[in-house]
């Protein structure tokens, strides 16, 4: 029978990126931050990129000041050439590529409804949230190949997976990067190549804290299976495990995090609460 190796008593455990070198976009904050934190924690050394200049360098120095290895870009991810040159310089600093973290995104406060979002912000969300996702897998794959394959990440939205009353150009683009996910995994999976999805809920980071204020967040913590709301360091740790070995048969999914909202139905309080009254005027005309 076959024993496990025991690692000695007193030894370093090493993390599960180990010796891997990992991309980031959209790194400077928010899940792209705490990824990259978590990424770090694990043993990855991490090119950060991302358009916010000053707040990928400092984190780039804040991690190599703590002894990893850390590179600063400053890309626009919408930008096709210097996406391909940002992974070029990666490599040649980094040695190899192993994890992509797709994760930059982006939206408009003009982003409403099918008849008054502008043309231009469906353009801006097409540009921003998918194209930059498609640039990011065209010209990054290679490298993770190029290395004997590799895993992705990409952060895509649980607004991807339902309708609401606002951001139909962001939500409704987002599901698409879904989907592009689920293509390649089947095109590319043979070869070496893991991706998955995250579909993030309400997440505390400095981008939503301006579009949910405090009433609005706390309404949505009504319809969570939890009263805690959801941090970026949360979704950070499905991405290092979607990223790491761990996730092997793990592929092409989209997985939903966000605090039990998505999984009520007719328990969320809101409906829960209608078909209450509903049955309590039923029962008082019976």
């Amino acid at each position: 029978m076959a024993q496990s190796a025991k690692i000695p008593e007193g030894a370093a455990v090493p993390g599960r990126l180990h010796e891997k070198a990992a991309f980031i976009t959209g790194a400077a904050s928010g899940i792209g931050e705490a990824s990259a934190r978590a990424m770090v924690r694990e043993g990855a050394a991490v090119a950060l990129a991302d358009i916010n200049e000053s707040g990928v360098l400092a984190l780039a120095e804040e991690l190599s000041m703590r002894g990893a290895r850390a590179l600063a870009m400053v890309l626009d991810v919408s930008d096709p050439v210097a996406v391909q040159t940002n992974y070029e310089i990666a490599v040649a600093e980094l040695g190899r590529l192993d994890v992509l973290h797709l994760n930059a995104a982006a939206g408009r406060p003009d982003d409403s409804n099918v008849v008054d979002t502008p043309l231009e912000a469906w353009e801006d969300a097409f540009r921003l949230n998918v194209m930059s996702v498609v640039t990011g897998l065209k010209y990054g794959i290679p490298h993770l190949l190029a290395g004997g394959g590799g895993n992705i990440v990409v952060t895509s939205s649980g607004g991807g997976e339902a309708g609401d009353h606002s951001r139909i150009a962001y939500g409704s683009l987002k599901a698409s990067v879904t989907a592009l996910t689920r293509y390649v995994a089947v095109t590319h999976g043979r070869a070496g190549i893991n991706i998955n999805a995250v579909l993030p809920g309400l997440v505390l980071s400095p981008g939503a804290a301006t579009q949910f204020p405090a009433p609005l967040s706390a309404a949505v913590a009504k319809h969570q299976t939890t009263d805690r709301l959801t941090q970026p360091e949360d979704i950070a740790e499905l991405v290092v495990f979607l990223a790491s070995d761990d996730a092997k048969a793990i592929r092409g999914q989209g997985i939903r995090i966000d605090a039990g909202v998505s999984i009520q139905g007719g328990a969320s309080p809101t409906l829960a609460q209608a078909i209450a009254d509903l049955q309590a005027g039923v029962a008082e005309g019976a």
